[in-house]
């Protein structure tokens, strides 16, 4: 009987890190195995990319697309420099508002 509590107290003590510790070298070594396959399916991946040829044929009215784009991104250029100021007579207006409601 005393010999089984003294097994009862000695797992008590060590079951939990040794517990812990197989736990972490499993994970561990699952973690490696993922990284490493991960990487051979990029490297197989990046493989096949390389080989693969991308023909797009003759595009119609590219040039038409090439200058929407670049419209589009004058425009965006615009609005991003009026911005500022738009948002700043918004805050004064805000505040106006407030004024006017009592609320500052």
């Amino acid at each position: 009987m005393e010999n089984n509590t003294l097994q009862l107290a000695n797992l008590r003590r060590n079951a939990p890190a040794e517990s812990a510790r197989k736990f972490q070298e499993s994970f561990t070594q699952q973690l490696e195995d993922f990284d490493a396959r991960l990487k051979k399916q990029a490297e197989a991946d990046l493989a096949t990319a390389k080989e693969s040829k991308l023909d797009v044929g003759d595009i119609e009215r590219l040039d038409e697309v090439q200058e929407t784009w670049q419209k589009g991104m004058e425009e965006l250029g615009e609005l991003k420099a009026r911005m500022g100021g738009t948002v700043a007579k918004m805050e004064r207006a805000q505040r106006a508002v407030d004024f006017v409601e009592g609320k500052e």
